[in-house]
């Protein structure tokens, strides 16, 4: 009847990923996609890791910009905790454009919006493949 986002979508992708594969998320990661690619200022953020380039964050407060508070991301699971930088996002993006990543017959379906049951549209695409 409706879409939703959750994270809890991912997280549970996270764990069939680990599940499936046998090795931990940010492992498949980077043996199936990030190395592949040649991503290598790519990965899944660990709290005790040093990224020497990390970008820090800011916050106002009070009128005046503060360093933002430093926060663990890796209980995320696959609902987020990556880094990467624009390069590596570049190549990321033309492996999916240029059909390297993921078939363009799987793509075109994720991207494809569907209708819902109340006559909506989704912006969401990859449902419609699984609901049919």
């Amino acid at each position: 009847e409706r879409m939703n986002y959750s994270n809890y979508g991912y997280l549970l992708l996270g764990e069939i990923i680990t599940k499936a594969s046998n090795m931990t998320y940010d492992e498949y990661l980077n043996k199936m996609i990030f190395s592949p690619l040649g991503m290598n200022s790519t990965g899944y953020e660990h709290y005790k890791d040093i990224l020497s380039k990390k970008a820090s964050g800011y916050r106002i407060e009070n009128n005046i910009s503060v360093p933002a508070p430093c926060i663990d991301i890796e209980g995320a699971g696959a609902a987020g905790g990556l880094y990467s930088t624009p390069n590596d996002l570049m190549v990321f993006e033309k492996s999916l454009t240029g059909n390297s990543a993921i078939k363009k017959s799987i793509l075109d379906i994720a991207f494809t919006p569907f209708k819902l049951n109340n006559g909506q549209t989704s912006s969401y695409g990859y449902e419609k493949a699984i609901c049919e």
